[in-house]
């Protein structure tokens, strides 16, 4: 495999593995580790970018003041991302996470269509209409709504929308999209310390914290710099390594169950999915631009 697919997939693996990092500090109050990802991710963003001598595309984001404003919305949206994410891993929900990411597709279908007048094909159409079928499964056989899959699924969608419209290289974005919440959540977080409601994590565990930022922003230097050779067909289809590797992670070292309805919710969505990844084949077959 090439260089460039490699590092896409290498990106993929890591966040599809998270799981296990999130439950070695799962003691950690899951508000205080969402503070110190937001954090540490931009301080080591800032390192990232001064040691590649590129401190100067962070400056030139500030100048153009609707880019800014972009990545500052978009990071309020990663955060919820982020912090319905670590929350799901928390309380035993790894499973929604992953049906969180098979759904991101569609999800991103849905928002294309409604949002920048994409035009479906039918099997894309197809691809929407089993999902929202798999969705319902789940609601009428729990009689509730799987919020934290949905909130993660579109929180990712709609911060990949936003992105859609920016123009920024990833780490300088991540940066930027930091710096407003940066503050907020270092008083934040520190008020919680001193208050003793950080959670009852071991000392091992606060030492842990630093490396939210390392797990954060060294997948998305991989993907950064790998995306840029790999054909996007192979990275959308590559994608799903990650939503994988997370149910497998939730069912075979944390002992999840997965329940019939939740099956045929995972089957409907498969499906769904199926139908997007032939149609997004069939374009490219046909000579048509794969969507980024």
């Amino acid at each position: 495999m090439r260089r460039g697919p490699l590092l896409v997939l290498l990106c993929y693996v890591l966040w599809g593995f998270l799981p296990i990092y999130w439950k070695l500090i799962a003691d950690v109050n899951a508000y205080v580790n969402l503070g110190s990802r937001a954090i540490w991710s931009f301080i080591l963003c800032l390192v990232i970018l001064a040691a590649l001598r590129k401190l100067n595309q962070v400056k030139l984001i500030f100048v153009d003041r609707r880019e800014m404003w972009r990545l500052f919305i978009a990071g309020g949206v990663l955060l919820i991302n982020w912090g319905s994410y670590i929350i799901a891993v928390n309380t035993n929900h790894i499973v929604d996470a992953s049906l969180a990411y098979y759904l991101n597709p569609i999800i991103s279908i849905v928002i294309g269509f409604t949002v920048f007048k994409e035009r479906l094909t039918g099997l894309q159409w197809a691809g929407v209409i089993l999902a929202t079928v798999g969705v319902g499964i789940s609601i009428i056989s729990y009689g509730q709504v799987p919020w934290l899959a949905l909130v993660i699924g579109l929180s990712f969608a709609v911060y990949g929308a936003l992105k859609k419209t920016c123009h920024s290289e990833s780490i300088s974005a991540l940066t930027v999209e930091m710096t407003p919440y940066v503050l907020p959540l270092l008083v934040f977080v520190t008020v919680m310390f001193a208050k003793g409601q950080a959670g009852d994590a071991s000392l091992w565990q606060l030492f842990l914290l630093p490396t939210t930022g390392i797990v954060t922003a060294v997948p998305l230097f991989f993907y950064s710099t790998g995306i840029a050779s790999t054909d996007y067909t192979l990275a959308g289809i590559l994608m799903y390594v990650n939503p994988t590797l997370q149910l497998l992670c939730g069912t075979l070292l944390y002992g999840e169950v997965i329940s019939q309805a939740q099956w045929l919710t995972f089957l409907f969505v498969w499906a769904g999915l199926i139908c997007y990844v032939v149609s997004t084949l069939l374009k490219r077959r046909n000579g048509q631009p794969a969507k980024k």
